[in-house]
Formats: structure tokens, C-alpha cells, sequence
């Protein structure tokens, strides 16, 4: 918790969700409840970072520079979204004999604590966002911290949430393999999101057996009640080698390194180095990506907008450099957030930034990348 650095802001706030990907079986899950994904233990003094939105320096981020600061340390293995009641023994062998699935449960007691020690309650303006895996928390649970802050700040007058690099595909790899589709499924049903740790409103529009559809952000961008802006890659580093080219995890691995796993990717995966023949799957990637983020209701819906990038990099919304350079049209990040945040229910198309895709070469579109 860093406080507001001026009377002016002393009722902003901005709550940041921690990213740091998932685990995806009980054995990984156990490997990593021994780090600092996994436990509290051991934690430094200071944490969190402070650059891009989060970014203390007026000149890098003017809208948000002076509000309090809430950084979210993430240890749950699914974005917040873990409900299990009591330990999960762990098999044979697993680094620590049972674990703890409590994300939902570690979220409510942080906006509690906030509320009742540390001055959320006064708040008029709460701006919630989160890079990764915590991007994910944030499609996940705005619909939760709106409802909380509607109900417990009298003085509540703006809040708006901007997840950034969450908006992880519901796609298969290059060989048609559902590689990532398997593994959210998985640690979904191992940590019981969808008994109240998914957003409810999207959990109900489904089938109880598909109530996992709801980890994905692309089903629970759908139910979001509150103005939301994407900050998100179409070509992100992240995916294109841990979903796009992702390999099969052995069922007693200890760690989800699968990614760029499929033979002759690693360049295009790892670098954005791809070969001719692999543009097309470069290009369709993006045209997928913005399909998914687009057939949504919200994706027009009055008060929301999108800046969504070409640049094959993950978590720049966190970066100095990437928040004021990349640009889509002579618009920064920075400069599009920040006209986003004072915005009021203006159209969404004056406020969505649509990437350009890469060319059959294959090469960058965007010569601010």
C-alpha cells in the first residue's frame, strides 16, 4: 500500500491484482505453494511495482500518478478465484502434503481491510486493474469489487476497471490441440471457482458444466456491469508461445514450462522472429483475438473503449516505455487511458484503438512497437 501523495487525491485509489500465471495440477500447485506464488513467507518489505499506470511520475502517468496505490500480491494459482474450504491433500512425493485454494476468500478480506483501516470507505474515485494472470483477476472480478464498493463507499462516485494483458484466448495451438483450454479447465475445477469465486453473473448464464467457461476472459468480459477499458496485445508474447504454440504437460510435471514447446516455433513464439509460412497463423491469431474481444455486448457498450496493440510484448501497460510510446493513430496508451478515465458514458468508439495486423512477411505493422 503506497498512500495518495496529496490532499487532492487523499479519496483516488487504484487496486492493482499481481499476475504470475497459474498452476494448473496438484503436484505443479504444491510446487508452487514453496514460492512466492504460493506463500507469504517470503515476502520483502516493499513490493509491487511502479512503472506504466502504477507509475508514481506525473510525467509517465498524470491521471493516476498521486492516488493511493494498492498492489495485490498474488498466491492462489487462479487469479483470485480459488474456493475451497479446508486443504487439498497433494499426492505422494508433491513438495508440501495438502494446499490452500482461498483466492476469493484472500480478495474479500483485502477490500475489507481496506475499507476498515485504511480509508477506503471515503473513496470517490477507484480506478481497478491488473497485468497477467491478474489482467485475468480483473475481467474476473470487477463485477465483485463494484458491488463491494457500491454497497460499502457512500461517496463512491467513479469506478472503472482497465485489466491489462488478460485477455487470454479460448484457442487451440497451431497443431489444433485445446493445450490451454485443458489447463484453465483443470485448475478451475481443482480450486472450485465456480462456487463463488468466478463472477456469478456469467457462472449463471451457463451450463453448471460449463461454469469453467467463466476463468476465461472472453466469457466474463460478456457480464461486466461497470465501464472497462482492454489493454491487451492481439500478437502477445505470452500467448503466442504459451497458447499458440504450447505442448502437452506431463500429468506429474512440476512446473507448466510447456510453452513454445512445438518444434520450429520457438523464434516466432519467443522473439516475433516467424517465417513466411508461419504469418498466417501470426495474422489469424490477431483477426481471432480481436473476434473474441469484439462479439461481446461490452465491446460497444456506451462508457467502455479498448486500446488493443500489435506489438508482441505482454504487460506493456506496466512499462514506462511501452505506456507512452506505443501509439495507434498518434494516440500513446497513456494518452488513450487517460481520456478514457474522465470520459462519461461517451460511445465506445471514441475510445477503442484497433490493432493493424502483421503482413505475410512476416513484419511489425506498428513502427511505434
Amino acid at each position: 500500500y503506497l498512500p495518495a501523495a496529496d490532499d487532492l487525491n487523499a479519496n483516488n485509489w487504484q487496486i492493482f491484482f499481481e499476475g504470475g500465471g497459474w498452476c494448473y495440477n496438484k503436484i505443479e500447485c504444491a510446487a508452487r505453494a514453496t514460492g512466492d506464488l504460493g506463500s507469504s513467507k517470503g515476502y520483502s518489505a516493499t513490493v509491487g511495482p511502479s512503472s506504466g499506470l502504477l507509475s508514481s511520475n506525473c510525467d509517465i502517468n498524470p491521471t493516476f500518478c498521486n492516488f493511493h496505490k494498492v498492489y495485490i500480491k498474488y498466491c492462489d494459482g487462479n487469479s483470485f478465484s480459488g474456493l475451497v474450504n479446508g486443504p487439498v491433500k497433494t499426492p505422494d512425493g508433491a513438495k508440501v502434503p495438502q494446499i490452500f485454494f482461498r483466492g476469493r476468500a484472500i480478495l474479500d478480506a483485502v477490500l475489507e481491510t481496506l475499507l476498515s483501516d485504511f480509508g477506503l470507505k471515503d473513496a470517490k474515485q477507484v480506478h481497478l486493474s491488473g497485468c497477467s494472470a491478474g489482467g485475468l483477476s480483473t475481467y474476473i472480478h470487477t463485477n465483485q469489487v463494484g458491488d463491494f464498493l457500491t454497497t460499502n463507499v457512500p461517496n463512491l462516485v467513479t469506478f472503472k476497471s482497465s485489466p491489462v494483458s488478460g485477455f487470454f484466448l479460448f484457442h487451440d495451438n497451431v497443431l489444433g490441440e485445446p493445450v490451454y483450454q485443458s489447463q484453465i479447465k483443470s485448475i478451475s475445477l481443482l480450486s472450485n471457482a465456480s462456487s463463488g469465486g468466478l463472477d456469478q453473473d456469467c457462472v449463471d448464464s451457463q451450463d453448471p458444466s460449463l461454469a469453467w467457461l467463466c476463468n476465461f476472459a472472453a466469457f466474463s468480459y460478456e457480464h461486466i456491469r461497470y465501464p472497462i477499458f482492454v489493454l491487451d496485445s492481439s500478437f502477445d508474447s505470452w500467448q503466442s508461445g504459451c497458447i499458440l504454440t504450447a505442448g502437452w504437460i506431463p500429468p506429474d510435471s512440476t512446473s507448466d514450462n510447456n510453452c513454445s514447446a512445438i518444434a520450429g516455433w520457438n523464434d516466432c513464439a519467443g522473439s516475433g522472429k516467424c517465417a513466411p509460412n508461419q504469418a498466417y497463423m501470426i495474422s489469424g491469431y490477431q483477426s481471432d483475438f480481436v473476434t473474441q474481444l469484439s462479439r461481446s455486448n461490452n465491446f460497444n457498450k456506451n462508457g467502455n473503449g479498448a486500446f488493443v496493440y500489435s506489438c508482441h510484448t505482454h504487460c506493456s501497460g506496466s512499462s514506462d516505455y511501452d505506456f507512452t510510446r506505443f501509439a495507434i493513430n498518434g494516440v500513446t496508451m497513456q494518452q488513450a487511458l487517460s481520456a478514457w478515465w474522465i470520459s462519461s458514458g461517451e460511445a465506445a468508439t471514441a475510445h477503442t484503438y484497433l490493432p493493424c495486423l502483421w503482413d505475410l512477411t512476416p513484419k511489425q505493422c506498428n513502427p511505434t512497437c
